[in-house]
């Protein structure tokens, strides 16, 4: 809780050879080994490399997950202020309307990418231009009434349980690439779920529970 996102780099990079981990981007060469730039694996924000480093979850349990936060994040900020909400830890970190506003994009772009996955043909590219922690930026989220936020979230979260409730077994294993990894669909479910929890806690901590 005492440590900053403003403090912590926004991507790492691992060498496969020795394991030094590089802040940033990766080096030309590893300082440890020798190893060529080439050969360091990325890792960015909320677990997006493949495998996902928190553990894979079961289909079960990812909807299980997605059906619940909408009603954790509402049981949270009941009865909390709009001062609270509104208010950033620092000037560099999200308030918790803002943080309720990223994971309502993350929700549209995680239903984007998995219908594209669904109806593409082959291993798709499902890379965007803008980093899903960018996508919340200039639209004002800080300033809307937290109902409408939280109904925001809700049928965000409606569109993706209504893909995901669909899927068969075998689609679970269909494949998209961001950033040059190939990413399963229960990769992306994985990856939704627990940046939800991830989220759900971190609202927690600035609403005071």
């Amino acid at each position: 809780a005492d440590v900053m996102e403003s403090d912590v780099p926004q991507s790492l990079w691992g060498c496969y050879s020795c394991g030094y981990i590089a802040e940033g981007g990766p080096p030309d060469a590893c300082i440890v080994c020798g190893a060529l730039g080439a050969e360091f694996e990325w890792f960015g924000p909320f677990y997006a490399a493949t495998p996902e480093h928190l553990g894979q979850l079961t289909p079960a349990e990812i909807l299980t997950t997605l059906e619940s936060v909408p009603g954790w994040v509402a049981g949270i900020v009941y009865g909390v202020d709009d001062e609270t909400l509104s208010r950033k830890p620092s000037p560099q970190e999200w308030c918790v309307k803002e943080i309720i506003g990223h994971m309502l994009e993350t929700d549209v772009l995680f239903t984007r990418r998995v219908t594209t996955v669904l109806e593409g043909q082959g291993v798709p590219d499902i890379s965007t231009p803008i980093p899903p922690w960018k996508l919340h930026e200039g639209k004002g989220y800080e300033r809307m009434p937290v109902g409408d936020l939280l109904e925001r979230l809700r049928q965000a979260r409606a569109a993706s349980l209504a893909i995901v409730r669909g899927l068969k077994p075998e689609q679970w294993s269909r494949r998209g690439t961001m950033r040059g990894t190939s990413n399963s669909l229960l990769d992306l479910g994985t990856w939704l779920a627990n940046h939800d929890q991830g989220h759900t806690a971190q609202i927690r901590r600035l609403c005071g529970e």
